[in-house]
């Protein structure tokens, strides 16, 4: 399966701030990031797009648009220069109709995108403030395997993400650093102890942090 997807995909590049596609847009293909990362944004009833989700290489998304034949749900933009795969509907039509059993890895994917939702649902409820962004953290860099991987988000997207105010983002951010969890750089953050805020967040680490 992934060597035929290769075969039919072609390699395509996203410049900062540029959407990949936007809610409401018909589902033209699957998209899956090589390098960059991309933010996900729901339209809420305000009227406004409200950012869920940050993803970096290995983020697949599309499907559930395509596979449906309905509306795109969210509107997928790029934080820095992404370069990503991108596979057509006509091509992965194709490939269903050569053999339906694929549509199961589709909808392996469909529930893996629906666990990340499902998971930052969860993680939008935990307080303190610092456990609920160090969680958010540690969620989005968990499949990444440097030692002290960067994070290139600024802090209003960090508070975005949280679903909290920059201020408060900013309190909680700044206890993690003084913690020695992370370092925060120009245009975005490291995560230097992985374990010791993977313990903090699960209440591992009884006391409170300066």
């Amino acid at each position: 399966m992934q060597d035929r997807l290769l075969a039919v995909a072609s390699e395509r590049n996203c410049e900062p701030g540029q959407a990949l596609y936007r809610v409401d847009d018909t589902g033209g293909g699957v998209f899956g990031v090589i390098d960059g990362w991309i933010t996900l944004g729901v339209a809420a009833d305000h009227g406004q797009e409200t950012l869920v989700h940050a993803a970096g290489p290995g983020f697949w998304i599309g499907d559930l648009a395509l596979l449906s034949e309905r509306t795109r749900l969210m509107t997928i933009s790029a934080v820095n220069a992404v370069r990503f795969l991108f596979i057509p509907a006509e091509r992965l039509e194709e490939m269903l109709a050569e053999d339906i059993d694929r549509l199961r890895d589709f909808y392996r994917l469909s529930n893996v995108n629906t666990r990340t939702a499902l998971r930052i649902m969860g993680m939008d409820r935990v307080n303190p403030a610092d456990r609920r962004l160090g969680l958010r953290l540690l969620h989005l860099l968990e499949n990444c395997p440097m030692r002290e991987p960067w994070l290139p988000l600024s802090q209003e997207l960090l508070a975005e993400l949280c679903a909290m105010s920059l201020s408060t983002a900013q309190r909680a951010l700044s206890r993690l650093t003084a913690a020695g969890y992370v370092k925060r750089g120009y245009g975005g953050l490291k995560l230097c102890d992985r374990e010791g805020l993977t313990q903090y967040c699960r209440g591992d680490v009884r006391e409170t942090l300066p």
